[in-house]
């Protein structure tokens, strides 16, 4: 017969074993929710919840972040290339009861502008505005890696003005 603090320890273990188990491997970390301002790796179509005391629009609930497509055209970290390229990456964000508004955010050697390290933009949501900065896209190309996921980090933020 099992006693009672062995079985607390029995049922801490198996509460341990179910939450990591929640994990996806392919992903580094659990990310189910995102609050504001935090940073956060995200991969294509794994829509993330955002928290926080502003997170939602006015009346509207709580909102959803979605890569819905990153494009790397940057050169191999192992090659030397002429120009250096790009990475592309398109979001969506959605409130309950509000349509999605679409945003394309990019990296390095955009539109023949000059370089760009970080990329951000503002979008309006309900009233809401929310600027979305992409800080970057990795694994950063090399031509022996070809087919790893990408992830994109973004950091989202309520804009007051």
């Amino acid at each position: 017969m099992l006693t009672d603090f062995t079985m607390k320890k029995l049922l801490y273990l198996l509460s341990l074993l179910a939450l990591l188990s929640g994990c996806r491997k392919e992903v580094e970390g659990c990310w189910d929710e995102l609050v504001l301002e935090q940073e956060l790796k995200l991969a294509v179509n794994r829509p993330v919840q955002l928290t926080g005391s502003d997170a939602g629009p006015e009346n509207s609930g709580s909102l959803t972040l979605t890569v819905t497509a990153i494009e790397d055209s940057r050169c191999p970290s192992d090659v030397t290339c002429v120009w250096y390229g790009n990475a592309t990456v398109a979001l969506k964000l959605e409130g309950a009861g509000v349509g999605p508004a679409g945003i394309a955010l990019c990296l390095g050697q955009c539109d023949n502008q000059s370089f760009r390290e970080t990329d951000a933009a503002v979008v309006d949501l309900a009233g809401a505005k929310y600027k979305i900065t992409l800080l970057q896209v990795n694994p950063y190309p090399d031509t022996q890696h070809v087919q790893e996921q990408k992830f994109a980090t973004v950091k989202v933020e309520k804009v007051l003005w």
